[in-house]
């Protein structure tokens, strides 16, 4: 192999394409994985706060009334309507109060948790 002028170089450039290949087919992958990640912390964070809303509502610390709320630097909307089961011999359930919380997650889609408590 006395005359390999120029075969370095073209190893080296298919070497380094490939090398390109892999890292831009694997960045979009980390975005989403890190997205998702605040996503979730965010859906923890609104279960969360429902959570404590409810809990108040049933100790009678606080009454069910609709209400927009900022807690972590986001913007959450509660709001309360009566509970209506979907089986109509269930006695169970009078008087329950069905509480949501609404947000805007970090792809600004709309999410919604939903649970009930009675009082």
């Amino acid at each position: 192999m006395r005359n390999s002028r120029g075969y370095i170089y073209l190893e080296m450039l298919a070497a380094f394409s490939v090398c390109c290949f892999i890292a831009l087919s694997v960045l979009p992958i980390l975005e989403l994985v890190a997205t998702e990640r605040n996503n979730a912390m965010q859906r923890m964070k609104a279960h969360h706060l429902l959570y404590e809303k409810l809990q108040a509502y049933m100790e009678g610390e606080s009454e069910a009334v609709d209400e927009t709320f900022v807690a972590n630097g986001m913007t959450y909307k509660m709001t309360w309507e009566p509970f209506l089961p979907s089986l109509p011999l269930s006695s169970d359930f009078s008087g329950m109060m069905r509480g949501c919380i609404e947000y805007k997650n970090y792809g600004e889609r709309d999410e919604m948790i939903c649970d009930a408590a009675k009082r």
